[in-house]
């Protein structure tokens, strides 16, 4: 013999339906919250503590590095060595020959590739 189901009420199940999507609405949201936070706190906490590490030892040994393949004339590994930062910050190479901030004719001869906006801007 076929048992019968128990009917449900209609208002019992539209209220737990109700509570169900608020419950998850609220979870959904705390979860959105608490991720936000923690892509903050990595990009500007993390990956900027690590980048002052990368970029306090890029400026003793890049120098020499960019030196060495430039008389080599090495043009694949200075790019390489270039883009090795996957273009979350831009290095340039110019024909500037004075030691001063601006040089008003150097040209641009080697730089990072990136598809961040500061590559239009240089």
């Amino acid at each position: 013999m076929k048992q019968k189901l128990p009917r449900i009420n209609p208002t019992t199940l539209i209220k737990s339906l109700g509570r169900f999507t608020l419950i998850a609405t609220f979870s959904l949201g705390l979860a959105t919250l608490k991720n936000w936070e923690h892509y903050k706190k990595y990009w500007h906490g993390t990956i900027f503590a690590v980048q002052t590490v990368d970029f306090n030892m890029l400026s003793h040994t890049l120098p020499g590095k960019l030196f060495y393949t430039l008389l080599q004339g090495n043009i694949e590994e200075l790019q390489r060595t270039l883009d090795s930062n996957y273009g979350l910050f831009g290095l340039i190479v110019t024909d500037c020959k004075m030691a001063a901030k601006d040089c008003l004719s150097e040209q641009i001869l080697y730089q990072s590739k990136s598809s961040f906006r500061w590559t239009k801007e240089i």
